[in-house]
């Protein structure tokens, strides 16, 4: 079962190069933050890269502009 629907809140991804880089950078991610984040789906990807997937809330307001996806 997913996350409650809120329309500011959309798949995001951390990846590393090992299992221990992954855990780091999880442990980053939670320190920025500052919440517990349950990650999803975490996989050795055909790139060589591990990938662990999260859902983050966006501020919609600051990130669309004329109807496109400002990058953060």
């Amino acid at each position: 079962m997913g996350p409650e629907a809120k329309s500011n809140l959309v798949p995001n991804f951390i990846k590393a190069s090992s299992p221990s880089k992954l855990r780091d950078s999880m442990l980053e991610q939670n320190l920025k933050s500052g919440k517990q984040i349950s990650y999803q789906d975490i996989a050795l990807a055909q790139d060589g890269y591990w990938y662990a997937w999260f859902y983050e809330e966006f501020n919609l307001y600051a990130q669309v502009k004329n109807n496109k996806v400002v990058e953060k």
